[in-house]
């Protein structure tokens, strides 16, 4: 995902829950979700970081 933070991370993870596992058909395998925030994060508008989440 880009953009700011913290908007951009949580507009991320409601897109994760109310669209693209039920459009997949997948469920979260384990109770782990990682946010993963690159060395040089700032958290401004063209910063990058992802989301990991162990899928069904």
């Amino acid at each position: 995902m880009t953009g700011p933070m913290p908007k951009a991370i949580q507009q991320t993870w409601q897109q994760v829950f109310t669209v693209i596992l039920p459009a997949n058909n997948w469920q979260i395998a384990l109770p782990i979700q990682i946010e993963y925030y690159p060395p040089n994060f700032t958290g401004n508008d063209t910063d990058v970081c992802e989301i990991w989440i162990p899928i069904v």
